[in-house]
């Protein structure tokens, strides 16, 4: 519970600092408030989880970008990028874990139903997808 805490007041503090959220995790925002009918602080909680955890997915992505750029082996540099993109996964289920714990029964149904973004998966790309030798990607 002192780690929730910890993240709410650090992500108030982040904002407060002039740091804003991307225009789509402010439509994303709103969409939860309008759908979920959400009170004030219902807001603010899932407010702040969202912004903290948007702000570890955005070190995430810098991390695997410069993994991306490094000189490891194309081995290592997989690895390492699959693990970061497993983090980054699990960070966004707790992440809507979270969120759902400030929600009515009714409220959650309507999460899962409506709000929950899932991402189609694409089953032929991979880490070190080869466009030129993929036998998806090559017209026939």
């Amino acid at each position: 519970m002192k780690v929730l805490a910890f993240a709410i007041a650090f992500a108030c503090c982040y904002r407060m600092n002039g740091q804003a959220v991307s225009k789509s995790d402010s439509l994303y925002l709103t969409t939860l408030k309008t759908e979920l009918a959400l009170t004030d602080s219902q807001y603010t909680y899932v407010d702040s989880v969202y912004v903290y955890a948007q702000m570890r997915i955005v070190v995430i992505d810098k991390e695997v970008q410069k993994i991306s750029r490094s000189d490891l082996q194309q081995e290592a540099k997989d690895e390492k990028v699959k693990a970061l993109i497993s983090e980054k996964k699990n960070l966004k289920e707790m992440r809507d874990l979270d969120i759902q714990l400030a929600l009515t029964e009714e409220q959650k149904k309507i999460f899962e139903e409506k709000v929950k973004t899932v991402k189609p998966t694409a089953g032929h790309f991979g880490i070190s997808h080869d466009r030129a030798s993929c036998v998806v990607c090559l017209p026939k």
